[in-house]
């Protein structure tokens, strides 16, 4: 039974599948370049979780807020991140936590048996291998020890 979808608002065919399924799904947002109205939009529909805030985004800007501002904007959007001290600085992370509080923020990081993903996922878009590195400069997992998820908070 799939629960949780991750999809870039901007593509083709999204805004008809939040219409029709965000009541049977939770439906995230994640890994786009969606702009602000985009993103909005998405949300009104039902689209209220963001997956990975900051990974493959537009950066939060001052004229050009993007996912990030669209998703602080949206007091019901909850909002996931990899803070582990890797994926984004601990500064942000902790910043993260302070913008949108612990009851809409969550933590993870990132792995989700890293070795499985690599094989079923990544490997077809030849991004990842096994050591955690993507290529092209991303980070695909990380590592943490038992009780270091919140260490950066």
């Amino acid at each position: 039974m799939i629960k949780v979808v991750t999809l870039a608002p901007n593509m083709e065919g999204a805004e008809e599948f939040i219409k029709e399924l965000h009541d049977e799904v939770v439906i995230s947002l994640g890994h786009t370049g969606a702009d602000y109205d985009c993103a909005a939009k998405a949300m009104k529909e039902g689209a209220l979780h963001v997956t990975h805030l900051y990974n493959a985004m537009n950066p939060m800007g001052h004229r050009a807020p993007g996912m990030i501002g669209a998703a602080a904007d949206n007091e019901e959007c909850m909002v996931e991140l990899i803070g582990d001290g890797i994926h984004i600085h601990p500064v942000t992370v902790r910043n993260t936590f302070r913008l949108f509080g612990p009851e809409r923020g969550q933590s993870n990081t990132g792995r989700r048996n890293h070795r499985r993903l690599c094989y079923q996922s990544f490997r077809v878009h030849e991004v990842c291998d096994l050591h955690g590195s993507s290529g092209r400069g991303s980070n695909p997992g990380s590592y943490q020890k038992p009780g270091e998820k919140h260490r950066y908070l």
